[in-house]
């Protein structure tokens, strides 16, 4: 199944949010800003692949503490 370039950006644009975000979080860490950072990095393509399988509004999804990128791509904010 090929997907159109604009999904593949935006993946890409997911990944690449994720990835900053968890190098933040490490960085805070690393400062003793944040007492506990659990990294995910590497594993930015496992999270938004699965984030654009599911069938949004019918699947669950039950994040687990590294699922960073699964979830911005769900659509929670940085924020």
């Amino acid at each position: 199944m090929e997907l159109p370039n604009e999904t593949l950006l935006e993946m890409f644009r997911d990944m690449l949010r994720s990835r900053r975000l968890d190098e933040r979080g490490w960085v805070l860490q690393r400062q003793g800003k944040v007492s506990v950072h659990v990294s995910g990095l590497g594993h930015e393509a496992t999270h938004i692949g699965a984030a654009y399988a599911i069938h949004r509004g019918k699947d669950y999804v039950v994040p687990y503490y590294r699922d960073l990128g699964l979830i911005l791509a769900l659509g929670l904010t940085a924020r």
